[in-house]
């Protein structure tokens, strides 16, 4: 798993810098930031609009389910490259997700003391990759069970599914990863198994109708590449011609397609690892 997360990360850096560079060059209108919280957060109405000393617009909003105060500014920034400017682009940044977040918390957090309690667990905060973490504390074969209990709890309060896409890491004793309980889906996925998920969900963003055939493992020899063509990540040891990969393929209506683990450097598809779907299907 500490190559998908590297691989996501950079897949979001990189996603984030070229939105930028496509986004708009002013900031957004009023109008044009309260339609962007409904679209995004839930329906809300507008509190209060300031001008920002860098010149960017913000808007207090209040979240109209729950009556919460959340805040959404546009602002410019240079564009600057090898220590060049090359002009200026608008981002759209909120708090909502760490006000919703912290609302959830007072919400249920009795209920999560509960189950902690009864089930033997620690229920802690979310990091980078899990929405919140769940730990056994002993021996316990029943902790799906936890995990959908607090699923139930997380669903109750999010009806407008802002969490659809998250779940619940959960660690043995031992820190030792078991998997990922997705909260919506209802879903458990065994860590040994996370890896497949993670290329189907890239797989379905290429083609909604991939179906998984199958996955090989092969020397980097194999793949046609020389390794100085592999894009590494921070941490990550250098490519060799034996290290390792895993293709993953994919079909959709008799024709097949791959999707690989490793990253070309030149490769900027919406997918960030090395893949042949345009050739298949292009």
């Amino acid at each position: 798993m500490k190559k998908i997360f590297k691989i996501l990360f950079g897949a979001l850096a990189v996603a984030g810098i070229g939105a930028l560079i496509l986004s708009s060059c002013h900031v957004k209108s009023e109008s044009q930031i309260v339609k962007y919280a409904n679209q995004n957060f839930g329906s809300a109405e507008l509190v209060a609009t300031e001008t920002m000393e860098n010149g960017g617009r913000k808007c207090i909003m209040r979240d109209k389910e729950y009556g919460f105060e959340y805040y959404v500014k546009s602002e410019m920034h240079d564009i600057n490259i090898d220590g060049s400017k090359f002009g200026s682009t608008e981002s759209t940044g909120s708090d909502f997700s760490k006000k919703y977040y912290e609302l959830l918390q007072n919400t249920c957090q009795p209920k999560f003391d509960e189950i902690a309690k009864s089930d033997n667990i620690e229920i802690n905060d979310g990091d980078s990759f899990n929405f919140m973490n769940i730990r056994l504390t002993s021996e316990n074969d029943n902790f799906l069970s936890s995990a959908e209990k607090i699923a139930d709890i997380i669903i109750s309060f999010d009806n407008r599914k802002y969490y659809k896409e998250s779940y619940l890491g959960i660690y043995d004793m031992n820190e030792k990863r078991l998997g990922a309980y997705y909260i919506h889906e209802k879903k458990w996925v065994d860590a040994d198994d996370e890896d497949d998920h993670f290329y189907i969900e890239r797989a379905k963003m290429l083609n909604r109708n991939a179906k998984f055939i199958r996955k090989e493992k092969k020397l980097f020899k194999d793949t046609g590449f020389a390794p100085d063509q592999v894009r590494i990540s921070l941490g990550e040891k250098e490519y060799t011609y034996e290290t390792p990969v895993q293709y993953y393929y994919f079909s959709v209506d008799g024709r097949e397609f791959f999707i690989a683990d490793f990253i070309l450097k030149d490769h900027y598809s919406d997918i960030y690892q090395y893949n042949n779907y345009d050739e298949v299907f292009n």
